[in-house]
């Protein structure tokens, strides 16, 4: 039986993706989604989705995709989340293909102080190209952060990302690997609108 706790939602989606430099490869898309969420405890709620899409010619495919989230509220300084998603993307790298994606990722927010935010997340992707066996690639990527609120509308931030990519193309792979420290500072004031 449904209650307050739990929500539904269905949806209809038709996409076009077209490229410039390779229009032969475009391709339209029809997508039919649902979405569920319950909330399990005042702490705890749980969210699912599943996705019937059919990409026409030339790629001509059926995909089921979807996903599940859970969301852990600890206290009023500890949010946590867990997600799975299984999703088709336009690639646009190496070759202009459908890319079907299967990502999981965690992360996790910490309010250390009234002023000092922390927060985590970690994820991993296996990517796989419509047809099978063209384009292949898996990443891994974590990311750090700290937020330091300096005065009522202006905060710094310090941003670490490490990420590590390894791609297959026709049967020869390529690996590489990022790093990236991002520095921030941003102002918001209130304003007004008559």
């Amino acid at each position: 039986m449904a209650s307050p706790k739990d929500s539904f939602g269905l949806n209809a989606v038709y996409t076009t993706t077209t490229f410039l430099q390779a229009r032969q490869s475009s391709f339209d898309a029809y997508v039919a989604n649902g979405t569920y969420s319950r909330t399990l405890s005042p702490a705890l709620r749980l969210s699912l989705n599943a996705t019937v899409l059919y990409v026409q010619p030339p790629f001509r495919s059926t995909q089921y995709t979807g996903g599940a989230s859970l969301a852990w509220t600890a206290g009023p300084q500890t949010t946590a989340s867990l997600q799975y998603s299984r999703a088709v993307f336009a690639s646009f790298v190496v070759q202009s293909l459908p890319l079907v994606s299967d990502t999981v990722s965690a992360s996790i927010t910490h309010r250390v102080t009234t002023r000092l935010n922390f927060t985590a997340s970690a994820n991993y992707s296996h990517n796989e190209s419509i047809p099978a066996g063209t384009l292949e690639f898996n990443s891994y990527e974590g990311t750090v952060s700290l937020g330091y609120q300096l005065s009522r509308f202006v905060t710094a931030s310090a941003t670490y990302t490490y990420g590590n990519f390894q791609q297959e193309f026709l049967g020869s792979r390529f690996d590489f690997q990022r790093q990236a420290v991002i520095l921030g500072l941003s102002a918001a004031w209130p304003h007004k609108i008559d």
